[in-house]
């Protein structure tokens, strides 16, 4: 069974989803192969250049060590983590599918 998380937990939920999490959705993640931007404008990552691509992996590898290294209360980190490691599948999908083309 899953947990309730409180109030507080919630709200650190929502202000990481702000910044630096801001491409992705809780509870329901970003539709999949979808990237949401910073203004929260949603595209194709199959749109996405390569560069672009290359930067939101990087970006989203460095949010993953970020979690790892928080302070923040578990349940919280159980709940982010798997959206986020969601989004680095996809996004290294999506670019591994570009790179040979």
């Amino acid at each position: 069974m899953k947990k309730t998380l409180s109030e507080d937990e919630l709200k650190l939920i929502e202000s990481q989803l702000q910044h630096p999490l801001y491409y992705i959705e809780y509870p329901v993640n970003v539709t999949e192969d979808w990237w949401k931007d910073g203004e929260g404008k949603k595209q194709s990552m199959n749109d996405m250049g390569l560069d672009h691509l290359k930067a939101a992996i990087k970006m989203v590898e460095k949010n993953i060590e970020y979690l790892q290294n928080s302070y923040f209360p578990a349940d919280v980190i159980n709940e982010l983590m798997p959206l986020v490691r969601q989004k680095l599948i996809q996004l290294r999908n999506i670019y591994s599918v570009k790179i040979k083309i």
